[in-house]
């Protein structure tokens, strides 16, 4: 295979002249069909109304050309606060001839964003029962099991040798939503499932785990159809339930930064209150997460 070349202009001439002219006189952009070109302190654009993170809207049609291009002279207007399109015409019919020859030097395929054309190789697959051993860290939302309003099995084995285990023992989310398995110092075990900042429901057993093996699983039954169905919640330890609550509402997707880790902490707290704690000073055979 060929390697292609690099596009770019290196940086190496400002390190020792801070004021220096930049050598970069064209740059285009182009991502989910909005696309821009930057010339010579000129910048054209197109929006099609949809900013790249949201998900939801529908796209507009695949009539690329009837955009709308907008016009802005950067050297007297750098926040773009006046489009010359309508004044400046033939500037603006030459930088989108420039980026017609940009997108085509670098292959740029003009399409709207949709669940085919932006659909990405997943390991998940159609699995159902995934099972990770203790240090797993920051499992990307895409790799790791789909438990978005469906029911699922949480299981994990953890012998507690010591008098006080304590830590994080699985956890997947960021502020926006997560949950998480805390056998804390003298207290009892916690299961907590946060929806982004609308709700936050904390399970906790009634008594605190003695040292020895057990088994902690947490499961999740759907109340019914719809985007949101909600459900009932259990935590169960060593087989019985420990606590049990109504989930009025579940999450129809994650943050994009979602990330699963198990025995160990990353940047994401489930609650603005809680200490970022170390690893879980226990041990941990493996968590299983089924999707039933």
């Amino acid at each position: 295979m060929t390697q292609r070349p690099l596009d770019g202009t290196s940086l190496a001439y400002t390190f020792d002249d801070a004021k220096a002219a930049s050598a970069t006189t064209t740059q285009y952009f182009e991502i989910f069909g909005n696309r821009a070109i930057y010339h010579d302190g000129w910048m054209a654009s197109a929006f099609r109304g949809r900013v790249p993170w949201n998900m939801i809207n529908a796209p507009r049609n695949e009539d690329f050309g009837a955009d709308r291009w907008e016009l802005y002279d950067l050297r007297s207007d750098f926040s773009q606060a006046r489009d010359l399109a309508a004044r400046e015409p033939g500037k603006l019919r030459e930088l989108r001839e420039l980026f017609d020859q940009q997108a085509a030097a670098n292959k740029v395929l003009l399409h709207n964003a949709s669940s085919e054309n932006t659909r990405f190789p997943s390991l998940a697959g159609d699995r159902t029962r995934f099972s990770y051993r203790p240090g797993t860290i920051a499992v990307p939302e895409k790799e790791a099991p789909n438990t978005k309003n469906r029911c699922a099995r949480d299981r994990g084995a953890h012998p507690c040798t010591r008098r006080r285990c304590a830590g994080r023992a699985s956890h997947d989310g960021r502020p926006q939503r997560g949950l998480v398995a805390v056998p804390q110092p003298g207290e009892r075990t916690v299961y907590r499932l946060r929806i982004f900042d609308s709700e936050e429901i904390t399970l906790r057993a009634a008594a605190a785990l003695e040292p020895g093996d057990h088994v902690l699983r947490y499961e999740f039954t759907t109340a019914g159809a719809g985007p949101l169905p909600g459900g009932k919640g259990r935590l169960l330890v060593n087989g019985t339930e420990a606590a049990g609550a109504t989930v009025k509402r579940t999450a129809a997707f994650y943050s994009k930064s979602t990330r699963r880790s198990i025995s160990v902490w990353t940047p994401a707290p489930h609650r603005r209150t809680t200490a970022r704690p170390t690893a879980f000073t226990g041990s941990i055979e493996q968590v299983t997460i089924e999707l039933l």
